[in-house]
């Protein structure tokens, strides 16, 4: 059990590995940034990028969206526990997730659930994930009609851009999920 143990944690210290990057900005240049934008609200990220480098401060465009001024609260809109209330019979959610074996492989899990009953639809496991692949489990999980009226799936590059068109051809709508937001096909409590 020790060596595989070991062998564990040399693969999550080669994962976690800093990539590098540039030199933190100091605490004064953070507060400028946010100043700018505070004072300047109409300004975008390429404009308060032009300013600072007058002043000699060069910042890439990624820091200055990170410490910009995030701009008033805004009105609190549909929650996802409301959306699951008004539309959980109409709403499936696809995930593909990994599993990493004791051989140290990657397997890719994909699983449809239906949010109404709570329950998985369909799932699978393979070595290789294409987008073919995923469509023709969309069609074995939804035979004879039963499509859902809302599919939800995240960002993952192996769907591909042609899951939208394809599932509005068998009368379902899938939806991406948010940016930066992991859990939103999630069963949550209704």
């Amino acid at each position: 059990m020790r060596w595989h143990r070991q062998g564990w944690r040399l693969l999550w210290r080669w994962k976690s590995r800093p990539r590098g990057g540039g030199p933190h900005l100091s605490p004064e240049v953070r507060e400028l940034i946010a100043t700018i934008s505070r004072e300047n609200r109409l300004w975008g990220t390429e404009r308060i990028s032009g300013e600072l480098r007058k002043l000699g401060i060069a910042v890439s465009n990624r820091s200055i969206r990170r410490y910009r001024w995030p701009g008033p609260a805004r009105s609190p809109s549909q929650t996802w526990r409301t959306l699951l209330r008004n539309h959980a019979y109409h709403l499936w959610a696809a995930d593909l997730l990994t599993v990493h074996t004791l051989t140290f492989r990657t397997l890719y899990v994909l699983v449809f659930i239906a949010h109404g009953r709570r329950e998985v639809v369909h799932g699978h496991v393979t070595a290789t994930p294409t987008a073919a692949r995923e469509w023709r489990h969309v069609i074995a999980a939804t035979p004879w009609g039963h499509t859902p009226r809302q599919l939800r799936r995240d960002r993952a590059a192996v769907d591909g851009r042609h899951v939208r068109p394809r599932a509005r051809r068998i009368g379902s709508d899938a939806i991406a999920t948010p940016l930066h937001a992991p859990t939103a096909t999630a069963i949550g409590r209704a």
